[in-house]
């Protein structure tokens, strides 16, 4: 085992480039002659990949995953990825069902309980392919969203370390490339038991139905209280995995009777350093940069965030905002913009005392995300609510100070010690016909749900923090190392993989 690479290595390595993007490099790229010179100009490849098939001794077939390029030179000897499958080739599966079928499946007596799974290395041994554990899991596996990278990384790091895992893919967007796709199509034909346990990596699954156990590893975003038809819905599974302690009390205290499991994701601490080359983005930044990295939406607080800047910052400040985000579910493909507009009208200021702001909606592969991180000197995310929020241990890991609001998931690691925090002024319910109907219309299970509040003291507090972190970096890196060490000691996707190989055994 010590010659393969991490799970979220495997992960990543297989993000080469968005169907998105490909569609927008074909576009601007009309004058280059030949797929190789294409391919060459995307700034986001990686590698190409090629699946050989081996046959082992009991019949079946396994994927030997190895590169074809000849100068990448941080491939580890003989990369080996183990993933069983059918001989028989089967599509990615339409989901159908809506979610209202869980009601017609197994409901479970039990009383609730929290535990933290024990972390144990897995031992490097090799189990014949009838002891290899097995496990079913459903999701989101083809987005640049953190349910998709969650499930992406828990599957090749489960199949790397000799779990024998069938996937169940959700229809959704593609945005991961061909390669991507048929690797995962051969963990979708994995023959295994029905009976296996089932995880399902989803704030709701379409379809639960299921002869086994079956597990919800989910998220929620609100602060103090969760939707009753939620809780219903959850309480039909044998047990369920959140990645916060925080999490867990929110289900606990909000009639989950199931037992609860404190899950944690990662960062692959290996990619997510310091040390990784800076991303060369296009046109010009000024010296100084706050990053933020979020799906376009209220929730996300980028109303607060950008009037914080704006105030506090001038064209005269030698700092840039970028904004790397997207906007992939509004029907309107101008609302990035016109929300910029919105916000920028009630900044009293002229067009040229403004500070510099870059918005990238292109997608960035996985495997350019760390140098976005390196080539920035401080991230903020003034978020309403999060279930985890990879960004900012991903922007930890790289060594980054982090501003961020201190609600929801994020307080399981973001301290006073580590991070510059901005504090809510209060909490309220979300309406759709009301007050934060943004939020409610979202999302069903936002409506009528506590969120916090930031107000003008928020946006006062948000800018002390910038500036203060733009005007005294040694002391915000010194913060931040503190911050840095926490997340590559706690965690990294190996131990959260080996976390739920674990409780796998167990269940088995």
């Amino acid at each position: 085992m010590d010659n393969l690479k991490s799970a979220y290595e495997l992960a990543s390595e297989r993000i080469v480039v968005s169907q998105y993007a490909i569609q927008l490099q074909k576009e601007e790229e009309k004058a280059k002659k030949t797929e190789r010179a294409r391919i060459d100009a995307l700034p986001d490849i990686v590698r190409d990949w090629e699946i050989k098939q081996k046959q082992f001794e009991d019949g079946e077939n396994i994927g030997r995953i190895e590169s074809n390029s000849e100068n990448d030179m941080d491939i580890v000897n003989n990369p080996t990825v183990l993933f069983a499958s059918q001989k028989s080739k089967s599509n990615i599966k339409s989901q159908i069902d809506n979610v209202e079928n869980v009601e017609n499946a197994e409901n479970v007596e039990g009383d609730t309980e929290t535990k933290t799974i024990t972390l144990e290395k897995t031992k490097n041994e090799t189990l014949s392919y009838e002891d290899m554990p097995e496990v079913h899991w459903y999701g989101n596996f083809t987005t640049y969203g953190g349910f998709s990278r969650m499930n992406r990384a828990f599957a090749f790091g489960l199949a790397n370390r000799g779990a024998k895992i069938k996937i169940d893919i959700q229809a959704i967007k593609v945005e991961i490339n061909d390669a991507t796709q048929k690797e995962l199509e051969i963990l979708e034909r994995t023959d295994i038991s029905d009976k296996a346990p089932k995880i399902f990596g989803a704030t709701l699954p379409l379809n639960m139905l299921h002869m086994g156990k079956k597990i919800l590893y989910t998220m929620m975003e609100t602060s103090e209280t969760l939707h009753k038809d939620y809780v219903e819905r959850i309480n039909l599974f044998n047990e369920v995995w959140v990645p916060t302690n925080f999490g867990a009390n929110l289900m606990k205290n909000n009639g989950v009777s199931r037992p609860i499991m404190v899950m944690p994701l990662g960062v692959d601490i290996d990619r997510y350093n310091a040390k990784t080359p800076k991303y060369n983005f296009e046109g010009t930044l000024n010296e100084f940069v706050f990053l933020s990295v979020f799906k376009w939406g209220y929730r996300k607080g980028y109303d607060i965030l950008l009037k914080a800047y704006m105030d506090e910052f001038s064209s005269d400040d030698n700092v840039s905002l970028v904004l790397v985000t997207r906007c992939e579910t509004d029907p309107n493909p101008n609302r990035i913009s016109e929300d910029l507009s919105f916000i920028r009208s009630g900044i009293d200021k002229k067009e040229e005392e403004l500070p510099h702001i870059a918005v990238y909606t292109k997608p960035f592969s996985e495997k350019d995300m760390p140098k976005v991180y390196t080539a920035s000197n401080a991230y903020v995310s003034i978020s309403r609510g999060e279930g985890f929020c990879l960004p900012v241990v991903e922007a930890a890991s790289c060594g980054l100070p982090v501003i961020s609001s201190n609600c929801s998931g994020t307080t399981d690691f973001l301290t006073e010690e580590n991070s510059y925090l901005v504090e809510p002024s209060g909490y309220a319910k979300a309406k759709i016909n009301g007050y934060m109907s943004k939020l409610a219309k979202h999302c069903r299970f936002y409506e009528d749900q506590s969120f916090p509040e930031f107000g003008d003291e928020a946006i006062l507090e948000t800018r002390k923090h910038m500036r203060y972190v733009y005007e005294n970096r040694n002391a915000a890196m010194k913060k931040a190392k503190i911050l840095q060490k926490l997340i590559r000691e706690n965690y990294s996707w190996d131990m959260a993989v080996d976390r739920v190989l674990n409780r796998i055994k167990e269940l088995q």
